[in-house]
């Protein structure tokens, strides 16, 4: 277990639980358990994140980000995000519950008042309440 006051910064950080009061920052992986006040980044996180803020390259695991959560372009979620705005710029495979939620590709279902999903056609791109699709 690792605990600081204002914030940390590792290549690789693989504690059994991470605390934060302010943010947590790896140049490589996070595993675990990550609990941040602002803010998690890393380019890979395995396990359960939860901050105000959360972005990443690639993500296996639960995401809890009460403001805004980010998956930059090519990355992937795999796994269950649940943020205001969800804004995935790559794959979302598995479940995002939202108020607004942004998909290049999704391959599994988006819950929130409104569902964006890139790789579906036309007319059902956006959707409110609900969203489903099968990555291509």
């Amino acid at each position: 277990m690792t605990i600081t006051g204002v914030g940390l910064g590792a290549g690789e950080m693989s504690p059994v639980c991470s605390s934060r009061a302010f943010g947590i920052g790896a140049g490589g992986t996070l595993k675990w358990v990550s609990i941040a006040g602002i803010g998690i980044g890393a380019p890979r996180i395995e396990g359960l994140a939860i901050a105000s803020a959360i972005g990443s390259e690639n993500v296996r695991g639960v995401v809890i980000a009460p403001a805004y959560f980010r998956i930059e372009k090519g990355g992937r979620m795999n796994g269950v995000n649940l943020s205001a705005y969800n804004d995935v710029r790559g794959t979302q495979q598995g479940l995002a519950i939202g108020i607004f939620n942004d998909a290049r590709s999704l391959d599994g279902v988006q819950l929130g008042l409104l569902n964006y999903a890139a790789n579906k056609r036309g007319g059902t791109r956006p959707l409110p309440i609900v969203n489903y699709a099968r990555a291509r």
